[in-house]
């Protein structure tokens, strides 16, 4: 279990991360020009994302001192499952709907253009792969 652990500690720095920055940084502010500061909907994505990091850090401190990791493992995959959930089939499309096509088009650019840089794909063995210069979707 404890490799599980490290494998999602990997998962989290790698993938996790570079996600909750795309949302707050680049898809948020577009939002934002659609709803108030004070929409609930923005307000639950942000204290999740906050709890989520507190339950990392959870996990870490398990890890680190011998402490229970099934618990820690447990609490942080049930919050992060209802977090996507809440995303996918709730958030994602009020903001689909909210922005306009330019917006979406601008937002779609942004996303590809990071992803050109670097695709990392976590290990099972802890090694990283990074994966650079794949097609544009107009290219295939």
């Amino acid at each position: 279990i404890e490799q599980v652990a490290r494998e999602f500690a990997v998962f989290h720095q790698d993938a996790l991360l570079p996600h909750f920055r795309h949302e707050e940084e680049w898809l948020l502010p577009r939002y934002l020009r659609h709803v108030s500061a004070d929409d609930p909907d923005l307000i639950r994505l942000l204290t999740e994302h906050v709890v989520l990091h507190k339950l990392i850090l959870d996990l870490g401190h398990a890890v680190r001192d011998g402490g229970e990791l099934v618990p820690a493992l447990t609490a942080l995959t049930d919050r992060l499952e209802a977090h996507v959930r809440f995303e996918e089939r709730e958030l994602f499309p009020k903001i689909e709907a909210a922005l306009t096509p330019d917006e979406l088009r601008d937002l779609g650019e942004q996303f590809w253009a990071d992803a050109q840089e670097a695709i990392v794909i976590p290990g099972g063995d802890g090694c990283r792969v990074k994966i650079s210069g794949m097609d544009s979707p107009e290219t295939g």
